[in-house]
């Protein structure tokens, strides 16, 4: 099930997972290598924990909360140099999903393998063919690589060709250039290059206005982007990875949600578990986005303004994406979305909530359970429920919530429902429940309005005002204490006239949205603080 901000749109991705090949051998020795950079090349060859059929299963877009994924595979060395990729990338296909697959386009027999997969499932690929020229000059594979894209471009899989720019391709930009031309229609797109050898730098002599300047031949998007965030630091915006992204090792199962920081869950234990939804958030453990042409290009911090992941890599002009590819991944998945406000409380809530949805509807996302939040306890224990189940994201801008009535009732003339002490430690408990769910929300506190006693013709069930202002009271200074916010909807004594009920309890329609409008109003104020 996709969470309740998310449009449904079933030709295109909808949430990503970058899976790491553990094989750091390769048939080229490219000195920008990040594996050689950081002395980790061996010859050793990946052991799956699962079947490539059951890695496929692993990808059962229902289990990511998805109607269908974009899987990306690469390995640290040559990837298809795992004899088990072409399954592995075939049955990840087979779930309906969209692939990726980098490689260093040497490996004939496995890409003539999976684009003679049935149309159905090509269409659904697009290779990344790294262009590591001086190598495959060296060891006479440039007729190899050009081949090998040209089979894909004749094909119903897309490509993109990239080349890493650094210092030692400076001499041979206008060979690369023709080259390229030639055989594929277009310039390629440039990644930067990173040298992590001391610290996080370019991988150039020169400086970093100079590089730009040499990438700028090339006018590539992917390459662009990629300056414009090259160390910005991003620790102030909210980031979705681990609820839109995130890091596999496909080897073991072990699930990451960005780089830095451990494994939170493994994907292999049982291939019909969902996976947890948990975005970082303001956590994130690296200075910048390292890997900015992916993550921020599929959404993971909404309002960052970038092309899409396909505008990034295509060439439009040589054709290098095919239309459903282009379709796929030609829009941030979660895009830049409106603010957003959860409403949760009892049957005056639930009488006040579409008309404030209506409203906000131009300038505010509004959410609610389906049902009455009831008594206090009943709201403490549902929210658990309600968030795994309506997948409520974790960056909501506001919670407006409210219960009391449910707990002042008095049943067979015995005390109230909840003993008030037992009310505010709830109180203290669901807001620091709400604080854990939704870190970066304003948490607003509704106190519950008055009724007309005299209404309450049965005896065994009614409710008192006296009873109501003590738990107003209580539960104001808790939420306070928790440095939340207090919103008087109560009015004190007479603010409701006896026309403005329908029984003793809740108002008519009209009164509802008079109360709507006053939250509205809360709401955009502070909005627009």
């Amino acid at each position: 099930m996709l969470s309740s901000n998310r449009e449904k749109i079933f030709d295109r991705a909808e949430r990503f997972v970058e899976c790491l090949v553990p094989i750091s051998h390769c048939n080229l020795h490219c000195e920008y290598c990040y594996v050689i950079q950081d002395g980790r090349r061996d010859s050793a060859r990946p052991k799956f924990r699962r079947t490539p059929q059951e890695i496929g299963r692993a990808f059962n877009p229902a289990r990511w909360h998805a109607e269908k994924l974009f899987v990306s595979f690469c390995g640290s060395g040559e990837t298809f140099l795992c004899k088990e990729m072409p399954d592995i990338v075939a049955y990840t296909l087979l779930q309906g999903n969209f692939v990726n697959v980098t490689n260093n386009g040497t490996i004939t027999p496995a890409i003539e393998k999976l684009i003679n997969l049935p149309d159905d499932l090509s269409i659904r690929l697009v290779f990344a063919f790294s262009l590591h020229y001086k190598e495959l000059k060296k060891r006479n594979l440039l007729k190899v690589f050009a081949d090998n894209v040209k089979r894909v471009a004749a094909s119903k899989a897309s490509f993109t060709v990239q080349l890493n720019l650094y210092d030692g391709y400076l001499d041979v930009l206008d060979e690369i250039k023709n080259f390229c031309r030639e055989n594929f229609g277009a310039l390629p797109q440039l990644a930067l290059t990173r040298d992590q050898r001391q610290g996080m730098k370019i991988y150039s002599s020169a400086d970093f206005e100079t590089y730009k300047k040499y990438g700028a031949e090339f006018d590539s998007p992917m390459f662009d982007f990629s300056c414009e965030n090259f160390l910005k630091n991003r620790a102030k915006n909210f980031c979705h990875a681990g609820e839109n992204s995130w890091r596999l090792d496909l080897a073991t199962g072990a699930l990451k949600r960005c780089y830095f920081e451990p494994p939170y869950f493994n994907a292999y234990d049982d291939l019909n578990q969902e996976i947890p939804l948990k975005p970082v958030g303001r956590h994130c453990g690296s200075d910048y986005c390292v890997n900015a042409i992916h993550f921020l290009a599929l959404g993971n911090i909404p309002e960052i303004d970038c092309p899409s992941y396909a505008a990034l890599r295509d060439r439009p002009e040589a054709g290098w994406y095919k239309q459903t590819m282009t379709d796929a991944l030609g829009g941030k998945f979660i895009e830049n979305k409106k603010p957003s406000v959860l409403l949760l409380g009892d049957g005056i809530s639930a009488g006040y909530r579409e008309f404030v949805k209506e409203n906000l509807r131009s300038v505010m996302e509004v959410f609610y359970p389906p049902e009455n939040g009831r008594m206090i306890a009943y709201t403490f224990r549902e929210l658990y429920t309600w968030q795994q189940k309506l997948k409520w994201s974790a960056d909501m801008d506001f919670v407006y919530w409210n219960n009391g009535l449910w707990d002042v009732v008095r049943i067979f003339g015995d005390e109230p429902q909840t003993p008030l002490p037992e009310y505010e430690n709830l109180i203290r408990r669901t807001y620091n429940r709400l604080r854990h769910l939704f870190p970066q929300a304003q948490i607003i506190f509704a106190m519950s309005t008055p009724v007309v006693e005299e209404l309450f013709k049965d005896k065994n069930f009614y409710r008192r005002n006296e009873d109501i202002a003590r738990y107003n009271e209580a539960a104001a200074r808790v939420v306070k204490e928790c440095g939340g916010l207090v919103h008087d909807i109560h009015g004190g004594k007479n603010f409701y006239p006896r026309q403005a009920y329908k029984d003793a309890t809740h108002f008519t329609p009209q009164v509802y949205q008079i109360i709507a409008d006053a939250v509205s109003e809360l709401l955009l104020r502070l909005l627009n603080k």
